[in-house]
């Protein structure tokens, strides 16, 4: 399970960020997706964010780039979490990097573009 690999720390995982909010909340009324594949994508992007915080102190989500999400799934990968696993949570983020540059919020390379499950 990704949310039990998450970074390891004393701190509960972290509230979703406003913009992940919005795009789980997009997914819901535009994608129509079931509730289960929302508590997914919501757990992967809430490691994506464990991940940033722990990782890349100090770069904004949006601000992340490829050689980022690369340490991120290697850390995942060494964690134990199986190459499907990897790949879905890629997928989740790849999503949520994609919907940001379509909706204006500055992205304009998508940083898991690229990036393969080990």
């Amino acid at each position: 399970v990704v949310a039990d690999i998450a970074p390891a720390s004393d701190s509960p995982p972290p509230a979703p960020e406003p913009l992940v909010t919005r795009y789980l909340d997009w997914l819901r009324g535009s994608r129509k997706l079931a509730e289960h594949t929302l508590t997914s994508y919501s757990r992967d992007l809430r490691v994506l964010q464990g991940h940033a915080a722990r990782y890349a102190p100090g770069v904004a989500l949006l601000a992340l780039q490829t050689h980022h999400i690369r340490n991120f799934a290697a850390r995942l990968h060494g964690a134990g979490l199986v190459g499907t696993s990897i790949a879905r949570t890629l997928s989740a983020w790849r999503g949520f990097f994609q919907w940001a540059a379509s909706h204006g919020h500055g992205v304009t390379v998508n940083p898991v573009d690229g990036v393969r499950a080990p």
